[in-house]
């Protein structure tokens, strides 16, 4: 069986993870709720818009990290988001853990 053989079979294993599934479902109660969808692209918009000024060399100050603190917190306030963060931090988990043993599985081969 080829690597990317391996790869295939390992993608189809995290896609039937309950991990993966808990984070598809709150994906689509998220498409659902206007209120959610509006409260993400606020705090995303005005985290680019900071991410964009500090490229261009401008300052951020301790201003804008307290609205951008205080959009996160009224992002989190509303419950599908909370479960979609939640479940994303659960599979995000999973595929670093997923990702280590991939490269200590590398690191000993080449030991041996």
């Amino acid at each position: 069986m080829s690597i990317m053989d391996k790869a295939a079979e390992l993608g189809r294993m995290l896609g039937k993870s309950d991990e993966y599934r808990d984070m598809k479902e709150a994906e689509a109660l998220l498409k659902q709720d206007q209120e959610a969808e509006t409260l993400i692209q606020q705090f995303s918009m005005l985290q680019q818009s900071y991410e964009r000024m500090h490229m261009m060399g401008h300052e951020i100050t301790p201003q804008h990290i307290d609205k951008l603190k205080e959009a996160e917190q009224n992002m989190m306030t509303n419950k599908n988001v909370k479960i979609y963060y939640k479940s994303k931090t659960r599979f995000n988990n999973l595929f670093n853990k997923v990702n280590e043993k991939i490269r200590v599985s590398m690191e000993e081969v080449n030991q041996s």
